[in-house]
């Protein structure tokens, strides 16, 4: 992505309450995009949103495994969140 795409790009992670998904997460939120994290542990979530948003980042948290049908709905699913609260991200 280039610079001019900072903070116009919703970068969507699972598996972001730890490991490389956390990284990740990380890694766009520094770079001022928006995120949503989702995954399974909320503790570990929560705590990586803390550190997204003392980076002065946008993130919302879904709380759910992906691989689960009643977690993944499609009023679930962690990809359509941004499509449900694109004003209310943050």
């Amino acid at each position: 992505m280039s610079s001019s795409d900072k903070g116009s790009v919703l970068v969507v992670g699972v598996g972001a309450s730890r490991g490389l998904g956390a990284a990740i997460a990380r890694r766009f939120a520094k770079g001022g995009h928006p995120v949503v994290i989702a995954g399974r542990n909320a503790e570990k979530l929560a705590k990586v949103e803390q550190e997204i948003r003392a980076s002065g980042a946008k993130v919302v948290v879904v709380t759910g495994d992906a691989a689960s049908p009643a977690d993944s709905g499609p009023r679930r699913h962690p990809s359509s969140i941004g499509c449900r609260r694109p004003a209310r991200l943050g």
